[in-house]
């Protein structure tokens, strides 16, 4: 409840999603679509961002959720 609590008071809340995105050193991108809704919900989504690459700079979907979290909270 106060997670929710917190979202709703963010300025963003109710006013629609945001959108960035990160290019990295070997080219792949990280973008992110945030919304938050006036009642509290958050929703993100990483459509746009590279595919998997060859490099060690991959995260399961367990870390990615873990991080989101942490900015969360």
């Amino acid at each position: 409840a106060r997670v929710r609590a917190a979202l709703r008071a963010l300025p963003v809340a109710g006013r629609g999603p945001v959108r960035s995105a990160l290019e990295l050193d070997g080219g792949e991108r990280i973008v992110v679509t945030a919304e938050v809704t006036a009642d509290g919900v958050a929703r993100l989504d990483f459509a746009g961002t590279s595919p998997q690459s060859a490099s060690n700079f991959n995260a399961p979907l367990a870390v990615c959720t873990a991080a989101v979290l942490y900015v969360l909270r």
